[in-house]
């Protein structure tokens, strides 16, 4: 991937994520974790299938939701022009989504393409899904500044979920979590610099007579 193809494309003002599959499983569900540009979080799939943050904005939509094989299903990233940050995509095996050793998502030949454009047309990144054992499979990420898709990396693990909503949403709390923990440390090791910095100031002088 090189970000310079992606950021010198004109009019990349939107995404949509794409996804394609083969007979079985029946019903393989796309699902994108990311910001909502307000310090939320968007979970968009067939349960939620459209997210609009607290300033009115809708930042991701959910355009079609198949059941019954081969697809295609997509999501559609706005107003990216306003709300960046690295949105996640991953595939779930609603199917089987109650096995705990499943592999029909990995035989499944699912396609998962990201697209660009005023009208999704130019293609920024396509992967089929590892012939492994899963229910989920977290695919990508790419991450969005000024509109443009300026970076993409591949996740490629499989895991098991049996709960729709919860896939990818632990990851991304994690995420935070560790975010949050780096910057009250930053501050801990901040007021305890300062607190050194006071404690070897030269006393004041002592009053003459």
């Amino acid at each position: 991937f090189d970000a310079a193809e992606i950021t010198d494309q004109p009019f990349l003002t939107q995404q949509r994520v794409r996804l394609t599959w083969g007979f079985a499983p029946k019903d393989v569900d796309l699902h994108l974790v990311g910001p909502d540009g307000t310090g939320g979080t968007c979970h968009v799939y067939f349960d939620d299938m459209q997210c609009i943050n607290g300033d009115g904005l809708k930042v991701a939509s959910l355009d079609r939701d198949d059941t019954d094989s081969f697809g295609p299903e997509t999501i559609t990233v706005w107003h990216t022009r306003q709300i960046s940050g690295t949105y996640r995509v991953y595939l779930h095996d609603f199917t089987n989504r109650a096995s705990s050793s499943s592999s029909a998502l990995g035989g499944s030949d699912a396609t998962v393409g990201l697209f660009a454009g005023l009208v999704g047309s130019f293609a920024v990144k396509l992967l089929t899904v590892p012939n492994s054992s899963g229910t989920v499979w977290a695919a990508f990420e790419f991450t969005v500044a000024g509109g443009k898709v300026t970076s993409t990396r591949d996740l490629g693990s499989m895991s098991y979920e049996r709960t729709a909503g919860r896939v990818g949403t632990m990851a991304m709390s994690s995420r935070a979590d560790a975010a949050r923990v780096q910057r009250d440390l930053a501050r801990i090791y901040a007021d305890l610099a300062g607190s050194d910095a006071r404690g070897r100031a030269k006393p004041a002088a002592e009053p003459t007579h």
